[in-house]
């Protein structure tokens, strides 16, 4: 997961990202996009980035530890 840091248009998919987005990328994409994206280091604070900005993000059902 990669949050986009500027403004830009994809290239190969011609997707146009804004900055703040979050994104998944391919292993081999990430170095063409190095100036646009830095990774996000923990799925929380993305979560947390979103919330504050009022945008929506549908977030994976937790685990139920100890329930058989």
């Amino acid at each position: 997961m990669y949050k986009v840091t500027k403004d830009f248009q994809d290239g190969l998919t011609k997707e146009f990202h804004k900055a703040g987005d979050l994104i998944e990328v391919v292993p081999w994409r990430v170095n063409a996009l190095e100036d646009y994206i830095e990774p996000v280091k923990s799925f929380k604070k993305a979560e947390t980035e979103m919330l504050e900005h009022g945008e929506n993000m549908i977030l994976e059902k937790s685990k139920n530890k100890g329930v058989k």
